[in-house]
């Protein structure tokens, strides 16, 4: 057997091996809270379904495609400028570390009193997010 074979299998039989215990705790009723593997893994596949459900996920997905590349197109050069320029990297210091800490989760009441709760504020919040960790890695990167 090659090694990548053994991979596999060792893989699959740890999934395996966790998917038993799932179902043996949530089955049995050992955890009350935890319903069975068979009862959660079916509820994901009527989901997958689920006209609603795949029209939430579609919105989800083009905020995404719609975010990320924002959150690209205003973190790269931003921290382009800060990495090359060191000071304009003094003078924002200040404002990038007060607002980098802020988790996005918090700013979802802000962002639906400023943007109407559509794709908008999701938009906002993903690039909001998504611009932190490209800015900085981009100032270190330079």
């Amino acid at each position: 057997m090659t090694a990548g074979r053994v991979r596999f299998a060792r893989g699959a039989a740890g999934v395996a091996g966790f998917l038993l215990l799932w179902q043996v705790a949530g089955g049995s009723g050992l955890v009350g809270w935890m319903p069975s593997a068979g009862e959660t893994l079916g509820r994901a596949f009527s989901l997958a379904v689920d006209p609603e459900f795949l029209a939430d996920l579609g919105g989800t997905l083009s905020a995404a495609a719609i975010g990320l590349p924002l959150a690209v197109l205003v973190a790269v050069p931003v921290g382009l400028l800060l990495g090359t320029v060191p000071v304009v990297e003094e003078m924002t210091r200040v404002f990038v570390e007060f607002l980098r800490p802020i988790p996005s989760v918090a700013l979802i009441p802000l962002a639906l009193f400023f943007v109407q709760p559509e794709l908008n504020a999701k938009v906002a919040l993903i690039v909001f997010a998504a611009s932190w960790p490209i800015l900085i890695n981009t100032v270190y990167g330079v």
